[in-house]
């Protein structure tokens, strides 16, 4: 209950700002597309090599975590036999 509480406040502050830095980028593309033109040409090809930057990177990422995960698994798992070993040998 506590967490839906701080997500219900969270959630409409954290949306104002996503909707305020959209209309600012907005408004400071149609700024500078009035000033050069040719910016507007160049925007789409921009926005294109980005969002494939942006895939191969979450793919990336998403691999990484996924052999760290595998790579820890064996270590976590000694590190538990480890410690309930000390607490026998403690007792």
């Amino acid at each position: 209950s506590g967490d839906v509480n701080v997500v219900d406040q969270a959630m409409p502050e954290a949306f104002k700002v996503f909707v305020s830095n959209s209309l600012q980028l907005l408004m400071f593309m149609i700024v500078i597309g009035s000033a050069l033109p040719w910016f507007f040409i160049s925007f789409p090809i921009v926005f294109l090599v980005f969002g494939k930057i942006v895939i191969f990177f979450s793919r990336s990422s998403r691999q990484l975590r996924r052999l760290d995960g595998i790579l820890r698994s064996p270590v976590i798992a000694d590190l538990t036999v480890l410690l309930n070993g000390i607490r026998t040998i403690q007792c």
